[in-house]
């Protein structure tokens, strides 16, 4: 083989493993990325008015301290469902504890199919147990 058809080869050879290297640098497969085949990015953060999945668990009979509002999800900036007005009792069916460590409370207001997030700052506990969602 001829000084020239070597080079022309080992030539092919370094540009198929660039374009090697190159796909797989694309698809995030380099060892060391921290990805594997199927994954993807999550860049966004998740919000506190994400959803959160709850369940009728408890037994846990409280009462509004002060007029607020049921909320969508547990967490002050999210929606409302509801206004609650002092006095009204309150079906606790789980709680959830956010990211700042406030605790939240899912539930039913009485005498309603009303249902709602609220702080447990605001409630006064009567009776019964809280478990987690």
């Amino acid at each position: 083989m001829s000084a020239r058809r070597r080079r022309t080869s080992l030539a092919r050879r370094v540009n198929a493993l660039l374009a090697a290297a190159a796909l797989l640098a694309g698809s995030g497969l380099v060892a060391g990325s921290g990805f594997a085949l199927g994954t993807t990015r999550d860049t966004a953060s998740p919000s506190p008015c994400d959803d959160v999945p709850h369940t009728n668990s408890s037994s846990a009979v409280e009462v509004f301290q002060r007029s607020g509002d049921l909320k969508t999800r547990p967490a002050a900036e999210c929606g409302d469902v509801a206004r609650a007005d002092r006095g009204d009792v309150f079906y606790a069916w789980c709680y959830h504890v956010d990211d700042n460590g406030n605790r939240w409370v899912y539930g039913r207001l009485k005498r309603t199919q009303t249902r709602g997030w609220k702080s447990v700052g605001d409630l006064d506990y009567r009776e019964g147990t809280t478990n987690s969602c």
